[in-house]
């Protein structure tokens, strides 16, 4: 879309150009800014999200870098505004991270900077992802502080400063400001329209890791579980079994693309049982599927099982890569195989569960993860956890918010997204005046796979906020395959569906209708 840009009578950058923000409850310690120019890089897609691959190049801005602390907590809080010396488009983005990061990630900042935006983005208190930096006070600690800006805090004061920055560097306010987030930007995104509803006029929250505390304690049952079983199944069997429901299903579509559109398991059948003992090609290799293997597939498309069997968290859908949450190492030599679980679910549970930085995770039983499971939602749902679908405020404040999961995701279960947006809309019918919900067949976490990508969903979103154009699909294009082919798609506003007309070219959008 077409932004307004001018170059506007800006102030030098120079410290002194800018007073210090100020908000209730907090205190710059330091303010520096500091002349960039011909900054330039590559920006893969995803790096920036909901924006396709690019470079850029010959970028002049100002970085103001900002100091600040909330007192009595002896925090220490970095924020980073990047102003453009030439063709500001009026608005602000605040730029996200993820996993255990909260900000500061510069392909984000690079990418909304060469749109025109001032930027704006925060550590939270933490410049490294390793939580064995600042997760604990002490063994047996947990510095919830630390925990609350990251969480949620930091988000809010990184708003209110972007603007305050950027209006002292133009002569005026910014006239619309977005938040971009995916993953763990995807839960700030949720976390900013949830309880700071007035901090950002739009909002796209990609994949977002919802139920934070409990996904990361999720991340542990799988391991757990095949370890005590004592059925480990190497990476290739896992991989080799990701692959084979992709052949299964990819043709219910009525198109073989190497895409399920549709992976619910009452469309996507296939039984990972059915394979046992067949000989599948693993990477150059040839691999035959145990019943370990098909047993790890089976639990991870099923989700986390209470003792009794209810679902306590959905599974990763068919069609998407098994090996991040059933990842494994075999030895060479014995042939032995030993679960490794995801590096985020294992410091979740070692510092902020267990408080202990010599915790081994081999040692936890079944019983043990059920003791775990409640620890976490007991003591962190309320400062972590972004489920609460009452976004009235949101709605109140005129605000728009997108959020699109890929459904080969193999990160962030797509039905969380999907569950959280019912919720939503069980609340609220009239949800769809604010907030959208889409599902990108093919698409891994935040982008990749095989997939049709929403690499103009910013574009819609912003049509959305400033024109009313509310969006009904986002335009989705692949990667080139192997063959080269590019595949062009609808991706529909839930709970509507792209399926094939059954004629023309399936690689081209308009033989695909939203029903």
């Amino acid at each position: 879309m077409k932004l307004t840009r001018n170059n506007f009578t800006r102030a030098a950058c120079i410290a002194q150009s800018f007073p210090y923000p100020k908000f209730f409850g907090a205190q710059t310690v330091s303010l520096t800014a500091e002349t960039v120019t011909n900054y330039s890089m590559q920006i893969p897609q995803a790096g920036y999200p909901a924006h396709d691959a690019r470079n850029v190049s010959n970028l002049n801005f100002c970085n103001v870098s900002i100091i600040y602390t909330h007192p009595g907590q002896h925090d220490s809080i970095n924020v980073q505004v990047w102003l453009p010396l030439e063709d500001w488009n009026q608005r602000l983005q605040g730029a996200a991270s993820g996993g255990f990061l909260a900000g500061l990630t510069v392909a984000p900042m690079a990418g909304a900077l060469s749109d025109g935006f001032a930027v704006v983005s925060t550590d939270a208190g933490h410049k490294v992802e390793d939580a064995s930096t600042w997760a604990l006070l002490s063994p047996g600690n947990v510095d919830l502080y630390a925990l609350q800006n990251f969480a949620s805090v930091s988000l809010n004061d990184a708003a209110i400063i972007g603007k305050s920055i950027t209006e002292s560097f133009y002569g005026q306010r910014p006239s619309r400001s977005y938040w971009n987030g995916c993953s763990g930007g995807g839960r700030q995104g949720l976390m900013l329209a949830q309880r700071y509803p007035d901090a950002f006029d739009g909002i796209v929250a990609a994949a977002p890791g919802i139920n934070f505390n409990i996904a990361l304690t999720a991340g542990m049952y799988w391991p757990i579980l095949l370890e005590r079983k004592g059925q480990v199944p190497s990476p290739c069997e896992i991989y080799a079994l990701s692959l084979a429901v992709v052949a299964a299903c990819d043709a219910n579509d009525g198109v073989v693309d190497n895409i399920i559109s549709d992976p619910d398991p009452g469309h996507c059948k296939f039984d990972p049982f059915s394979v046992v003992g067949q000989t599948f090609d693993c990477q150059g290799a040839k691999v035959k599927i145990s019943q370990a293997a098909a047993l790890g597939a089976a639990a991870g498309w099923d989700g986390v099982r209470a003792a009794n069997g209810s679902l306590l968290y959905p599974g990763v859908n068919r069609g998407a890569l098994l090996n991040v949450g059933l990842n494994s190492t075999c030895d060479s030599h014995t042939g032995k195989c030993e679960m490794v679980p995801f590096t985020y679910s294992t410091q979740w549970v070692q510092y902020w569960l267990e408080k202990d930085p010599n915790f081994n995770w081999t040692t936890l039983t079944m019983d043990d993860f059920y003791r775990l499971w409640r620890l976490s939602e007991s003591i962190y749902t309320d400062m972590t956890a972004t489920n609460d679908p009452d976004l009235s405020g949101f709605r109140a404040s005129g605000g728009k918010m997108i959020t699109w999961a890929g459904l080969a995701d193999p990160a962030v279960p797509t039905n969380s997204s999907r569950n959280y947006y019912e919720m939503v809309e069980q609340l609220d019918p009239d949800v769809r005046q604010y907030y959208r919900y889409f599902q990108a067949p093919g698409v891994q976490h935040c982008g990749g796979g095989n997939g049709p990508y929403p690499g103009k969903a910013f574009e819609s979103l912003m049509a959305w906020v400033e024109r009313g154009e509310a969006p009904d699909v986002l335009h989705g294009v692949s990667l080139p395959d192997a063959n080269g082919t590019v595949y062009r798609r609808p991706i529909c506003a839930y709970p509507l569906k792209a399926h094939y007309k059954k004629k023309g070219n399936a690689a081209l959008a308009e033989n695909w209708e939203c029903t």
